[in-house]
């Protein structure tokens, strides 16, 4: 078992229909990363047909793409 780690991350999360880009630097904190963030419209998850998040730590790289079910 892993034990609990944190480093810091640098995170870019983009939509390509919406105008959502969100980028920055935060600590992991026991192994989870919560990103907050306030917005006017907050249904970018509806309208958007992929969200694609890009996280850097420690040399590391990994790149997630949401996609919304049809």
């Amino acid at each position: 078992m892993l034990g609990v780690i944190t480093v810091p991350v640098s995170y870019k999360i983009n939509s390509k229909k919406d105008d959502l880009e969100l980028e920055g630097t935060i600590n992991l904190d026991s192994n989870t990363l919560f990103i907050t963030t306030t917005c006017s419209d907050c249904r970018i998850a509806l309208r958007s047909n992929e969200i694609k998040i890009e996280l850097k730590w420690d040399g590391n790289e990994e790149t997630l793409v949401l996609t919304k079910q049809k």
